[in-house]
């Protein structure tokens, strides 16, 4: 596929793909010390609503009864 390109155009492609070639930046990334923990309160306040419950429930039949099919 590459080998029906006119090579003009590749060489062209290739000068631009070199032109506009990303460059590194250094970056400093803050945040706050608790946000560590986000994923698991967020975890506790869903598992503490009692819709997850009977979520919770109905996919855990689900999968018993995947397994002794």
């Amino acid at each position: 596929m590459i080998n029906d390109f006119p090579c003009e155009f590749l060489s062209k492609l290739t000068i631009l793909h070199l032109w506009f070639q990303s460059q590194p930046i250094e970056v400093n990334v803050v945040s706050h010390p608790i946000q560590r923990f986000a994923v698991w309160f967020g975890g506790s306040v869903l598992a503490s609503t009692p819709e997850f419950y009977g979520v919770f429930l109905l996919v855990i039949s689900n999968i018993l009864v995947s397994v002794e099919s």
